[in-house]
């Protein structure tokens, strides 16, 4: 094993089994994160419009609220690397 194949970064040179032009799945990606805000703030206005605070459901409502909030961050950055890169956000 030689010295530099036990260590990651970009300091490693290409191997040729690697694409030299790899792209993360930025559109999936926003998909998901604005599905998934979706989903939590609906849960979570659900835990606080429905619940009785002494059963424990405002405190799921809570989390969802806080995934909700991760998500929206999560799609806005994307959205930013999308415009940085040059992508377009949507097909046309």
């Amino acid at each position: 094993m030689s010295a530099s194949s036990s260590h990651f970064g970009p300091h490693l040179q290409h191997t040729g089994t690697e694409p030299t032009k790899a792209r993360s799945p930025y559109r999936l990606r926003l998909v998901l994160a604005i599905g998934g805000a979706i989903l939590f703030a609906v849960a979570a206005a659900g835990a606080f419009l429905m619940s009785d605070p002494a059963t424990g459901v405002r405190e799921l409502g809570v989390v969802a609220a806080l995934l909700a909030v991760l998500a929206i961050i999560d799609a806005v950055v994307v959205a930013r690397r999308m415009h940085r890169e040059g992508r377009p956000r949507h097909r046309g």
